[in-house]
């Protein structure tokens, strides 16, 4: 289990920092979403759909970071 949450934990980052709605990755801040990891695994874990996690993530991160998340429902297809 604890290697299977790594894994997807370190899988998420990736996609996150492909995704990089903030733009920081390319001046090096590749941490900026670890926050994150932990909800979306959470969600996953629940069996939730796509649409769910992505009506979770519009209100995550538009709470935490202030902004409306551009591509959204592409990463939470992911």
């Amino acid at each position: 289990m604890q290697k299977d949450y790594k894994e997807n934990a370190l899988q998420i980052i990736n996609f996150l920092n492909e995704w990089d709605f903030l733009d920081v990755v390319p001046v090096g801040i590749e941490d900026e979403y670890a926050d994150l990891v932990g909800t979306i695994l959470g969600r996953l874990m629940e069996n939730k759909t796509g649409e769910e996690l992505s009506e979770h993530l519009h209100i995550y991160i538009s709470d935490r970071y202030g902004i409306d998340p551009a591509g959204i429902e592409v990463f939470a297809k992911k």
